[in-house]
C-alpha cells in the first residue's frame, strides 16, 4: 500500500507536469492558471514540496504577465520556502527565471546575484542541463548593465549556445542563439546573425505560434533584412 505521501505525490504528479510545461513553452497566462491549480491541489494533499515548487512558477507568470512586483515577491517566497525543505533540485532553473524577472524590472545587480547563486549550484548539483539558462542569462543582463559589458555579454551568450549544442537541448539552444543574434543585428553583423540562426531554425519543422519560435524567425527576418530588432521583454 502506498504512503499517505506517496499517495498525495501521485496526484500532483500530472498537473505539476502540465504547469512545467506551459512554463516551458513560455504559455504565460495558461501556465497561471496551470499553477493556480496546483496550488489548490497542493494545499489539499499537504505536499510543501510541490506548493513551494507551483508558487515559483506562479510568481513567474505573474512577472511575465507584467505585474513584475507581485511577481518577484511571489517567486522569492516560495523559492525560499522550497529551499528550507533542504531541496536544490530545480533551484538554478528558478534562479534564472528570478534573474530575468529582476532583469526586466531594472534591478541589474539583483539579477546577477541570483545568476552567480545558480552559477555555484552548477558545480554543486548535478542539473547541468540549465547551464545554457545560466550563461545566457548572465549576458543578458550584462548586456542590460552597460555598453562596456557588450564583450562579456557576448562571451556568455555564445557559451550558452555551444553548451545547449553540446547537450543536445534544442529549445535551449534556440533562446541562446535568438539572444546572441539580436546582439550581432545591433551591431551591425547581421550576416553572422543570419547564419547562426538560420540553419538552427531549419531543423525545427513544427511549432507555429510557439513565443520562442516566433521571435527567432522575427529575429532571422531581420537579419536577412539588414534591420535592427527590438529585444524581446
Amino acid at each position: 500500500m502506498r504512503s499517505r505521501n506517496g499517495s498525495a505525490c501521485s496526484v500532483v504528479s500530472r498537473p505539476t507536469d502540465l504547469t512545467a510545461v506551459r512554463c516551458l513553452r513560455r504559455e504565460f497566462a495558461e501556465g497561471y492558471r496551470a499553477a493556480c491549480e496546483l496550488i489548490e491541489v497542493c494545499t489539499q494533499q499537504h505536499v510543501p514540496n510541490y506548493l513551494a515548487y507551483a508558487g515559483v512558477l506562479r510568481g513567474w507568470t505573474i512577472a511575465m504577465l507584467g505585474e513584475l512586483d507581485a511577481g518577484i515577491e511571489d517567486m522569492r517566497r516560495s523559492l525560499a520556502a522550497y529551499r528550507a525543505l533542504g531541496l536544490e533540485r530545480h533551484c538554478i532553473r528558478f534562479l534564472t527565471m528570478l534573474a530575468d524577472a529582476l532583469r526586466m524590472q531594472g534591478r541589474i545587480q539583483e539579477g546577477l546575484d541570483a545568476v552567480a547563486e545558480a552559477e555555484r549550484l552548477l558545480t554543486t548539483t548535478e542539473e547541468i542541463r540549465w547551464a545554457p539558462e545560466v550563461y545566457r542569462m548572465r549576458g543578458r543582463l550584462l548586456l542590460a548593465r552597460s555598453p562596456a559589458e557588450r564583450p562579456a555579454a557576448e562571451s556568455s551568450l555564445a557559451a550558452a549556445v555551444a553548451e545547449a549544442r553540446a547537450q543536445g537541448a534544442v529549445s535551449l539552444e534556440l533562446r541562446a542563439a535568438t539572444d546572441l543574434a539580436r546582439l550581432y543585428l545591433s551591431d551591425q553583423r547581421s550576416i553572422q546573425g543570419r547564419d547562426l540562426l538560420g540553419p538552427l531554425l531549419a531543423r525545427i519543422a513544427e511549432g507555429s505560434g510557439l513565443p520562442d519560435l516566433d521571435d527567432a524567425r522575427q529575429v532571422l527576418e531581420s537579419c536577412r533584412a539588414g534591420a535592427p530588432h527590438a529585444s524581446n521583454a
